[in-house]
């Protein structure tokens, strides 16, 4: 679970709302999709993570260094997995394969 993910879920449940009052009060059609933000596995669009700094009372920049943290994790692991296939096929160039 993300750092981000995990503190909306505290918000959240600090504000006395189920998973599936905050989906219908967002707006949201599926539930999963807020599970998947509070497990970490996928990050609120800015629109969202708004309504959500309003609803559960709090400032967005109680929120938002953890939000450029997940962020910049994110662009680290994506360049490094292409750095890796970029290098990976470099060596297999040297190779002759």
């Amino acid at each position: 679970m993300s750092e981000l993910g995990k503190h909306i879920k505290e918000l959240r449940r600090g504000v006395g709302l189920s998973q599936k009052k905050a989906v219908e009060l967002f707006g949201i059609r599926h539930s999963q999709f807020l599970s998947n933000i509070e497990m970490g596995r996928r990050l609120p669009p800015m629109s969202l993570l708004s309504k959500m700094c309003e609803v559960y009372k709090v400032h967005p920049d109680e929120v938002w260094p953890k939000y450029l943290t997940e962020v910049q994790t994110i662009a680290a692991e994506k360049a490094l997995r292409k750095w890796k296939l970029h290098t990976d096929r470099l060596v297999r160039a040297a190779n002759g394969n």
